[in-house]
């Protein structure tokens, strides 16, 4: 299983135009909370 680093996640979400801004759970079992400026 490869893991995905916590820097790629936060890369490709800035590449969709989010911000990551914070983290539910524990890490890696968890999510990351993103905000996206353009969805309504």
């Amino acid at each position: 299983m490869i893991k995905v680093s916590l820097y790629e996640k936060v890369f490709k979400v800035y590449k969709m135009g989010g911000w990551p801004c914070g983290w539910k759970g524990e890490y890696m079992e968890g999510k990351m909370i993103v905000y996206l400026p353009n969805e309504k």
